[in-house]
């Protein structure tokens, strides 16, 4: 009897211990930049991305891009845009030679595939608000949709650009 009580408690601890012995999905996987991993899969936070978020968004942007503008009350007008990495932050980049005053503007990637022109005032001779919002195609290529007002005299342009890089 005693022999059969052992082997019963030896059983039922290896059992435990089997069980204990299951692997996690996130036991193995080492996110990068403080994302989380939830269920296998790290979830990468803004302006990161890549299997194990260790990847800059903003670099399938970085560069010289053609650009086609077509704004309210004008025709098509092709120009060029360059394209580089932000010192403030990780997930910005600045946009210069934007629109036709050649303006230089900052956006914010707030996922892998969203690119965010939050409000700014330019200001000069002549000031500028410009705003916009639009979508990362792919590597090096952009559509954006975004509105300038013009202080002197007071104007509203909204406008659609396609940037495919050089």
């Amino acid at each position: 009897m005693k022999k059969q009580r052992v082997t019963s408690v030896l059983f039922l601890l290896s059992m435990l211990f089997i069980a204990s012995c299951k692997d996690e999905p996130c036991d193995t996987i080492v996110c990068q930049n403080n994302a989380p991993c939830i269920d296998g899969i790290c979830d990468c936070p803004p302006g990161f991305e890549g299997e194990f978020c260790d990847e800059f968004s903003r670099q399938k942007i970085l560069g010289n891009f053609n650009v086609t503008s077509n704004c309210t009350g004008d025709t098509s007008v092709t120009e060029t845009w360059s394209i580089g990495a932000s010192n403030s932050a990780f997930n910005e980049v600045l946009i210069n030679n934007f629109h036709k005053p050649a303006l230089n503007v900052v956006a914010t990637i707030t996922n892998p595939n969203i690119i965010v022109i939050n409000e700014q005032f330019i200001g000069g001779s002549i000031s500028y608000t410009i705003s916009g919002e639009g979508t990362i195609e792919g590597e090096g290529e952009l559509s954006i949709q975004y509105t300038v007002i013009r202080d002197v005299p007071a104007d509203t342009t909204n406008c659609s650009v396609n940037a495919l890089r050089q």
